[in-house]
């Protein structure tokens, strides 16, 4: 297979001394630019160990304490906060930030809160409830919170799907900033195969959302004119970054820092262009956490941030 050159991804931010020695749980990229990061302290595991296996709990006996950091250009703003949440998705708002959980217990006694907005000095803004299985949170400047769930969140677990719908059982859904839902991915009005796993979505605007998801990778566009689709034959996407007719697809099931640009035609027609490996400028495969944010491609790697923005 023919490579062409690597796609270098620069240095964007680093959280090591921001972090304070705390473990990163969430890192979260607004549209601006800025890096938003929850940093937690807790002697408890965020997975419980039952019959040999390991499970993901959604909620710590005690509560956690978090750093809540906000990096603007290396300026860095701090609000420490205690919280049960087992935080997975930290995004801002338009008050503070909005830490989410990806697990969501659904009990006799209804379903668990598994989003919390905080504001600016760490004051709780409101609980409400996004559902179990979430692959990815993203926030909009209008309030508006998308969420994207893998297969657990689209069929059900956690009590979820027995007797009562999963909360994601569309694979993405809108909710307002009170946590009601406004709108869900339809197979139908799209014209793909349903979404079982989420794979990569990007929020490009509030009234924008592009998909690549199981089975089949479509590129699904969704927007307030209708859907798009196009077909690039790549499984396995790991995330996508949007500019105008062209998308950057990244991974896939063999190589998770490979590249493809994709040209996205007419009629739902995509020309593949041949993969390139995305690289640190020192030239070491770069691999991580691919974040798609309109045109702007960004990788989380521990406590660093870096950023692809010409490709």
């Amino acid at each position: 297979m023919r490579h062409e050159a690597p796609l270098v991804a620069e240095p964007w931010a680093d959280l090591t001394e921001a972090v304070e020695g705390a473990r990163i749980v969430a890192i979260g990229v607004a549209r601006n630019g800025k890096v938003y990061a929850a940093a937690g302290f807790t002697n408890e595991a965020p997975f419980a160990e039952r019959h040999g296996c390991r499970f993901a709990r959604s909620r710590f006996d005690v509560p956690a304490t978090y750093h809540l950091i906000a990096w603007d250009g290396g300026e860095v703003r701090r609000v420490i906060v205690r919280d049960e949440l087992v935080v997975s998705y930290v995004q801002p708002t338009r008050q503070g930030v909005l830490l989410v959980g990806a697990r969501c217990v659904l009990g006799r006694s209804g379903p668990e809160r598994n989003a919390v907005e905080y504001d600016h000095t760490g004051t709780v803004v409101r609980r409400f409830t996004l559902g179990d299985g979430i692959e990815d949170v993203r926030t909009g400047s209008d309030g508006s919170v998308w969420v994207s769930y893998f297969d657990e969140g689209v069929f059900g677990n956690r009590g979820w799907g027995e007797g009562t719908e999963p909360i994601g059982a569309d694979g993405c859904v809108r909710f307002d900033v009170d946590g009601a839902r406004t709108w869900s991915f339809s197979p139908t009005e799209a014209g793909t195969e349903m979404i079982v796993d989420c794979y990569a979505m990007n929020v490009a605007s509030n009234d924008e959302a592009w998909l690549c998801f199981y089975t089949g990778f479509p590129i699904v566009r969704v927007a307030r004119r209708g859907c798009a689709v196009w077909e690039p034959g790549v499984r396995g996407v790991q995330a996508l970054a949007i500019d105008h007719d062209r998308a950057l697809l990244v991974g896939d099931y063999e190589r998770p820092d490979v590249t493809r640009v994709v040209h996205l035609g007419d009629r739902g027609r995509a020309k593949v262009e041949a993969p390139r490996p995305l690289v640190t400028p020192d030239g070491a495969p770069l691999i991580g956490r691919p974040v798609g944010i309109a045109g702007t491609l960004y990788v989380v790697r521990g406590t660093e941030v870096f950023c692809v923005m010409n490709w």
